[in-house]
C-alpha cells in the first residue's frame, strides 16, 4: 500500500465547510485525513512517505471536461501550424512534411483566415508544393479543412454536396471544405493504424499529467474508425496515468449501449464553429453577410436522437456554439423532457458560447450542464480577435457568458477542447478570471470550482473526486503557488510541481 503524508502546505480543499488545511494523509488510493500538519503526522503509518510541501499549494486534481483525446495525440505526432504567421511559413512547413510522407500529407492547427493575417490557404497554394500526393490541412477549430486538387479529385464529391467553398473570381472549388464536405473528407482521410492510435492515447494522457490533470473527459469517435477509437480508450484506460471518462460521439445509440457506456454524444455537432463560419447564428456573420452558418440536424432529427438516448437512460452531450443552434438544442431537450421527465439527468451542452439570457434561463430550468471553454477568449485576444471580426462588437462582447450561466444555476465545468486549445487547466482558470468581460468573468474560487468539483459533477462523480475530503480518491495536484493568493494575472504561469492520481505520484 502506497501511503503519503503531505504536510506544511496550503491545502485548498474545495470543500465549503473546510476550505483550507495544512496537510493530507493518503492511505492507498484514498484520502484518509485532512487537517493540520501535526495531526497528519500523528496519524501516519510507519511506512508512509512524508512529503514536505514547504508552503506550496495542494488542490484536487484538475478535471478537463472536453478533450478530443485521440485527435490531441495525433496532432502531437504530426506537424502543427499554430506558430505560422504567414502563408509562406505554412507552405514551408507543409513542404517539409511532404518530403517525409509517401502518400498523404496531414497537418493541423492552421489559424482561421482573417483579413488581418492573410492565411487563406487554397488548393492552388497546396498544388505548388504537393502536386502528386494527397494533402489534408485542418484549421485550428477543426471545423474546416483545406485540400489540394489531387485530394478533391479522389474525394469525388457529389454535385449536391454542401460546404465546398468556391473561388469568387472563377467559381471553381477553392479546396476549402466545411460542413458536409468536411465531414466526408474526414470520414475518408482520417484513417490511422492501431499502433498510431495507442501512441496517440499515450502521448495525450502523458501531457495531461504534466499540466496537473487527473481526469479527462474523452470526446472521441465520430469517424468511421470511431468504434475502434472507443474500444482502444476503454481497453487502455486501466493502465493510463489519468482517469478517462468516455463520451462516444455517435448518432447510433445502440453502439453506446453495446459497450456498456452510461453516456453518449460528446462533441456531437448541432452546428459548427465561429472561425469557419459554420456556427448557426440568428443573424448573418459580420464579415460574411451571405451566411448565418449551418445546422447539422433538422428539428425532427435532433428530437428523435435525444428521445432515443434519453429513453435508454443515457446522459447526452452535444455541441452547440451559435445562438440558433443553442436554441434548437434547448427546444429538443425541452420537448423530450416534457414527454419523459427524469430528475438528475445532467444532459450537457458543449461550448454554450453564444448563449443569451433566455438560453441560460432555460438551461437552468431544464437541469442542464454546460462544458465551457474559457481559454477560447485568451487566444482570441492573443491573436487578431476572431469573434470581433466574425460577429461584430456587440455580439462579440456577449461570447462565453461564464458568470451568467453559473449564477443562474447551470452547472458549468471547464474544458479545453484540445486539440483546438491546449490541455492546460491553469490557463483555463486564468482566462476565466482575466480574459472575459467584467460581466462574464469568474473570481478565482469560482474558476477553480469549474475545473475541479464541477467537472466531477458533470460525470456524476462528485462523491468520488473534485475536492479533498476523506474517502475520496487521492487525485491531487501540487502547485508552486496558491492561485487564491497570487496575482490573478500570474495564474497561468504557476508551475505544476506534482500530479498524484490514485495515491500514486505520476509527475514530480
Amino acid at each position: 500500500m502506497n501511503d503519503l503524508a503531505l504536510v506544511n502546505g496550503q491545502v485548498v480543499t474545495m470543500e465549503g465547510q473546510n476550505p483550507l488545511a495544512e496537510g493530507v494523509l493518503v492511505r492507498g488510493s484514498r484520502i484518509s485525513f485532512v487537517g493540520t500538519s501535526r495531526e497528519v503526522l500523528e496519524r501516519r503509518s510507519p511506512h508512509a512517505e512524508v512529503i514536505d510541501l514547504q508552503g506550496r499549494a495542494l488542490l484536487p486534481g484538475f478535471i478537463d471536461t472536453h478533450v478530443h483525446l485521440i485527435s490531441t495525440g495525433l496532432s502531437m505526432m504530426g506537424p502543427r501550424l499554430e506558430s505560422c504567421r504567414t502563408l509562406g511559413q505554412v507552405l514551408e512547413a507543409l513542404a517539409a512534411e511532404a518530403r517525409k510522407q509517401p502518400d498523404i500529407v496531414k497537418a493541423s492547427g492552421l489559424e482561421p483566415a482573417t483579413p488581418a493575417n492573410g492565411l487563406y490557404l487554397t488548393r492552388w497554394d497546396l498544388d505548388r508544393i504537393i502536386p502528386d500526393k494527397l494533402a489534408y490541412v485542418v484549421r485550428r477549430d477543426g471545423h474546416s479543412v483545406v485540400v489540394n486538387t489531387r485530394t478533391l479529385e479522389q474525394l469525388g464529391f457529389p454535385s449536391e454536396t454542401s460546404g465546398i467553398d468556391l473561388d469568387p473570381a472563377t467559381g471553381e472549388p477553392s479546396g476549402v471544405l466545411r460542413g458536409d464536405a468536411r465531414r466526408i473528407a474526414g470520414d475518408r482521410l482520417t484513417f490511422i493504424s492501431g499502433n498510431d492510435r495507442q501512441e496517440a492515447i499515450r502521448l495525450a494522457t502523458q501531457r495531461a499529467v504534466e499540466v496537473g490533470l487527473t481526469t479527462v473527459h474523452a470526446l472521441d469517435g465520430g469517424w468511421p474508425r470511431g468504434n475502434e477509437d472507443i474500444k482502444a480508450l476503454l481497453s487502455m484506460a486501466p493502465s493510463l496515468p489519468v482517469r478517462i471518462v468516455v463520451y462516444y460521439q455517435t448518432k447510433e445509440v445502440g453502439k453506446a449501449l453495446e459497450l456498456g457506456l452510461p453516456r453518449i454524444g460528446g462533441c456531437l455537432l448541432v452546428d459548427g464553429s465561429i472561425a469557419s463560419h459554420t456556427a448557426a447564428l440568428t443573424a448573418p456573420y459580420n464579415d460574411r453577410p451571405d451566411t448565418e452558418g449551418m445546422l447539422y440536424f433538422s428539428d425532427q432529427e435532433l428530437q428523435t436522437y435525444i428521445r432515443e438516448a434519453h429513453s435508454s437512460g443515457l446522459q447526452i452531450s452535444m455541441h452547440a456554439i451559435g445562438d440558433r443552434a443553442i436554441g434548437q438544442l434547448l427546444d429538443a431537450y425541452q420537448t423530450v423532457l416534457s414527454e419523459q421527465p427524469r430528475r438528475g439527468h445532467r444532459h450537457r451542452i458543449e461550448h454554450f458560447l453564444m448563449a443569451g439570457p433566455e438560453h441560460i434561463e432555460n438551461a437552468a430550468r431544464l437541469g442542464l450542464c454546460a462544458s465551457m471553454h474559457p481559454a477560447f477568449l485568451h487566444f482570441s485576444e492573443e491573436r487578431p480577435n476572431i469573434y470581433l471580426e466574425r460577429l461584430g462588437e456587440q455580439r462579440a462582447a456577449r461570447v462565453n457568458p461564464l458568470s451568467q450561466a453559473l449564477s443562474s444555476g447551470v452547472i458549468v465545468a471547464g474544458g479545453s477542447d484540445s486539440f483546438v486549445t491546449p490541455m492546460d487547466p491553469l490557463l483555463g482558470i486564468h482566462s476565466a478570471v482575466n480574459d472575459h468581460p467584467p460581466g462574464s468573468r469568474l473570481n478565482v474560487q469560482q474558476a477553480l470550482e469549474v475545473f475541479t468539483i464541477n467537472g466531477a459533477r458533470l460525470a456524476f462523480e462528485e462523491n468520488e473526486k473534485g475536492s479533498i475530503h476523506p474517502g475520496k480518491a487521492a487525485d491531487l495536484v501540487v502547485l508552486a503557488e496558491n492561485p487564491l493568493r497570487c496575482s490573478p494575472d500570474a495564474i497561468k504561469d504557476i508551475p505544476i510541481e506534482m500530479t498524484i492520481m490514485d495515491g500514486v505520484i505520476r509527475k514530480g
